[in-house]
């Protein structure tokens, strides 16, 4: 017992080295890179984005959002995270949690039409101009008009804000066909990645 009771001490001692995979994905080349940095800090993207331009698609960490402030990148939310706000609220507010589900749901009906048909960009396009607008302009007015029934700190209050204040890059995925609505692709790839001490 007492070497393993030893070992566990050292263990216990050593230093805890921690890292983070900051993972790119190219959608049109079907390519995933995943660059390990001991950072969360704006300087870990600054080799893989500093000369970035184009669509720059992510969730709402801070990093992203400056750089997707620079002219030559056009930032793009993802649904799959204010759909993930909506659904935290279910408990808090069902009734608004669920139209507002149900609309988003929609949304990814027309994805899913566009897959099984196996549309080109500028089909999906057209198809998300036809079926996906008018359902973005019912849920803007929707969430827009309800929030001030909202209290602020509620998870339905949090959910319609964190729409609102992302609409315009949640909206622009309308512009170009061979834009995706969210990054799941992205965090399926790095799902089985789990690094840490048992």
């Amino acid at each position: 017992m007492k070497p393993a009771s030893k070992y566990w001490k050292a263990i216990r001692k050593a230093p805890l080295y921690m890292g983070w995979y900051w993972v790119y994905h190219s959608p049109l080349d079907g390519l995933v890179l995943m660059d390990y940095q001991p950072t969360r800090g704006a300087v870990a993207t600054k080799e893989m984005l500093d000369q970035f331009r184009g669509y720059l698609q992510s969730d709402g960490y801070g990093v992203y959002e400056k750089i997707g402030q620079r002219t030559e990148v056009t930032p793009v939310a993802c649904w799959a995270h204010a759909r993930r706000e909506f659904e935290r609220a279910l408990d808090n507010d069902k009734i608004r949690a669920t139209k507002a589900l149900s609309l988003i749901q929609q949304l990814y009906a027309v994805e899913r039409k566009a897959r099984e048909e196996q549309l080109g960009a500028h089909q999906i396009k057209e198809l998300r101009l036809d079926e996906s607008l008018p359902v973005l302009n019912d849920l803007g007015k929707w969430i827009f008009a309800e929030v001030k029934n909202t209290l602020p700190k509620s998870q339905i209050g949090k959910a319609m804000r964190y729409a609102m204040d992302r609409w315009d890059k949640l909206s622009v995925y309308l512009q170009d066909g061979s834009l995706h609505i969210d990054n799941n692709a992205i965090e399926n790839a790095i799902r089985p990645i789990a690094l840490g001490y048992g």
